[in-house]
């Protein structure tokens, strides 16, 4: 008998031209707002003015790169400093972390490292934040409907998690339209990663029919979608589709579990300067060829069908034609090997090693030795 819990955020509002109904969206909460976003302020300046039309008070902070713990402790700073009733964090998966922890910091005592995972205390995060709504202008994390954050310790070259269901958007508007700006690469990185996101979510013995479900649907569509988007970022319906499929990929992952290719690529953008996307995409093709053979010396039938499953959904094909599939599309979106990054053999084992201790690891369909961990690496390096 099937048993499992699915949480999500309470509203999610999807379509182009969604953003302009934040203003209404956001009624219920204070007239003070912290407004999070990139590098990218234009995408967020419409926002900013339907806002202040509808006469709430903006207080703008902008965020370059993943949050560090320095960063979060100045966001805090600033949004206590105006007294802000709530949050609106507009980009990519950094600024919508970034959002997610200010938001449960301004109302739990402490400072960061006390609720994370492997350098912290991993003290449990007892009250909700203040509301939050985001709003992504990539499709590729799904942070807007996840539970989690990632920030990077740049002391120690990692990158650690703050989780709790706590830290779950109030509210997630998904307005494909603010993706038409992507630049190729960005596209691409984005949609390796969600692709990345729905299989490992669809394999990891930890999901449910649900998550099944959402990475389901979600497959078909990067499959359909994601060259089209990449082609031609002008195409606003595969657009569209990429950013759905996006948020089914954060929706499956926040209540299943990723595995060794999110296990591997984490510690990896701890250490270099490598896009999570491009990451996933080098490790993706190895990690399935590791998995599949291990599973079918084990034996373990059910989640080789779902490998399968997937291959079909994708390509219309078995296992191989699906490592095929994969190689081809880094072939057109020229995906560069682990080695461009400055990876190099000498520094497989401590990337291993790190892999090991990754939360993601643990969802993994078939347990990995720190041996096979290497070779996987090793073969991403080319």
């Amino acid at each position: 008998m099937v048993e499992f819990e699915y949480r999500a955020p309470s509203n999610i509002v999807f379509g182009r031209g969604a953003i302009e109904r934040i203003p209404q969206l956001a009624a219920e909460f204070s007239h003070k707002v912290l407004l999070i976003t990139g590098k990218n302020h234009q995408r967020a300046r419409l926002i900013e003015r339907l806002l202040m039309q509808h006469h709430y008070q903006v207080f703008p902070i902008t965020v370059v790169a993943e949050p560090t713990e320095a960063m979060l402790k100045d966001c805090v700073n600033v949004a206590r400093q105006y007294q802000v009733g709530w949050i609106l964090a507009v980009g990519g998966g950094s600024v919508i972390d970034t959002g997610k922890i200010v938001s449960v910091m301004l109302t739990n005592p402490g400072q960061v490292l006390d609720y994370v995972e492997i350098i912290g205390t991993g003290k449990k995060i007892m009250r909700n934040g203040l509301p939050l709504i985001a709003v992504p202008t990539t499709s590729g994390t799904g942070a807007e409907v996840t539970r989690n954050a990632v920030i990077r310790s740049a002391n120690k070259q990692i990158k650690i998690s703050m989780r709790s269901e706590r830290m779950l958007p109030r509210i997630a508007v998904i307005d494909p339209e603010l993706t038409m700006s992507m630049t190729p690469e960005v596209t691409a990185h984005c949609g390796l990663d969600a692709f990345a996101q729905l299989l490992e979510a669809f394999v990891t013995p930890m999901s449910n029919p649900l998550s099944d479900m959402l990475s389901r649907e979600g497959l078909g569509i990067v499959s359909r979608s994601f060259l089209h988007a990449y082609d031609d970022g002008n195409n606003i319906k595969a657009r569209s589709d990429m950013s759905l499929a996006a948020l089914y990929s954060g929706l499956a992952l926040s209540n299943a579990k990723l595995g060794a290719v999110h296990g591997i690529a984490g510690p990896l953008g701890g250490m270099f300067a490598i896009p999570h996307g491009a990451a996933c995409a080098a490790l993706l093709p190895h990690v399935i060829r590791m998995n599949v053979q291990l599973l079918q010396m084990e034996g373990q039938r059910d989640i080789l069908c779902k490998y399968d499953e997937a291959a079909g959904t994708v390509c219309d094909g078995g296992i191989g034609k699906l490592q095929a599939w994969i190689e081809n599309i880094v072939h057109h979106m020229q995906i560069k090997p682990l080695s461009a990054y400055g990876v190099s053999s000498t520094d497989i084992r401590m990337i291993a090693m790190r892999a090991m201790n990754a939360s993601s690891m643990k969802g993994n369909p078939v347990k990995l030795t720190i041996e096979q961990i290497e070779e996987i690496i090793y073969n991403a390096l080319k």
